[in-house]
């Protein structure tokens, strides 16, 4: 046999091994592929997310008030006005408009007169023709206010003033311009005053008793005549006691000054210092 046969005969067996060796490399290869593809991937970290601010949104402060002694010092308002700073308005324009008017009703009467409504204002004038006014403010010796709202949410204030014959009440709603460089004065109107208020009012929120009292006449006067005879006698009889006894008794109109008494069924004003409507 030649080499060249000789070889040819070994040439297969030599390479039999090559080949099992690359088959198994082969084989080992995809077994790493196939278990590198089942492996399950690392889970990514979770990225921290930052959190949204949220904006607060508070109501603004209400402004500050000044005092009431330091706005009566500013003012030079009369020493006869009591106003305690729990029963003050909540802002200085409407302090400051309470305090000049009562002030101004006792020193200063045109600039009282220009803070009446127009309504208030003819009555007023009538007052001051007949020496009314002059005779009435003389008197009094203090005036202590409590202020409040209406049930309409107007700015009102009562007034008790105290004269030589006695508590004289009063109820004024007022409008203050919030436009405070207008130069516009504040509007005050005298309210409708409740049978023998004086005798009902008591401690503080005299604004909102004052209003309870009138709404409770409306609603007697409002019931069937026979369901109220006997309630409307105790009314008239109230009325001509006040009558009687002159206003130093609770109840009357103040005498010489603007005040109102109620109609019978409504909230409208009558003339100042009449009786009740019937």
């Amino acid at each position: 046999m030649t080499h060249q046969s000789q070889a040819q005969l070994q040439s297969p067996r030599a390479n039999r091994p090559k080949s099992l060796l690359n088959a198994l490399l082969i084989s080992s290869g995809a077994t790493l592929v196939l278990l590198a593809g089942c492996g399950e991937k690392a889970a990514p970290k979770p990225i921290a997310q930052e959190e949204p601010e949220v904006e607060i949104r508070r109501a603004p402060a209400p402004p500050p008030v000044t005092p009431v002694s330091e706005l009566m010092a500013k003012y030079g308002i009369d020493d006869r006005v009591r106003l305690m700073e729990q029963d003050a308005p909540g802002t200085d324009a409407e302090r400051i408009a309470v305090l000049q008017f009562f002030h101004s009703m006792m020193v200063q009467h045109s600039e009282f007169e220009q803070m009446l409504s127009l309504e208030d204002r003819t009555e007023f004038n009538a007052m001051m023709q007949g020496q009314m006014m002059n005779d009435a403010i003389g008197e009094i010796s203090e005036v202590r206010l409590q202020c409040g709202a209406s049930p309409d949410f107007q700015p009102a204030v009562v007034a008790i003033i105290e004269t030589f014959d006695g508590w004289q009440p009063q109820l004024w709603t007022y409008e203050v311009s919030k436009n405070t460089g207008t130069g516009l004065p504040p509007v005050f109107t005298s309210g409708p005053t409740p049978l023998s208020v004086m005798s009902k009012l008591s401690g503080g929120g005299q604004v909102q008793q004052w209003y309870e009292l009138l709404d409770e006449e409306l609603t007697i006067a409002n019931r069937p005549e026979e369901d109220s005879e006997a309630v409307k006698v105790d009314l008239r009889n109230e009325v001509s006691n006040v009558n009687e006894a002159g206003s130093n008794q609770p109840g009357g109109a103040p005498p010489g000054m603007p005040g109102r008494v109620k109609k019978k069924n409504d909230r409208k004003l009558d003339a100042p210092g009449r009786a009740p409507s019937r």
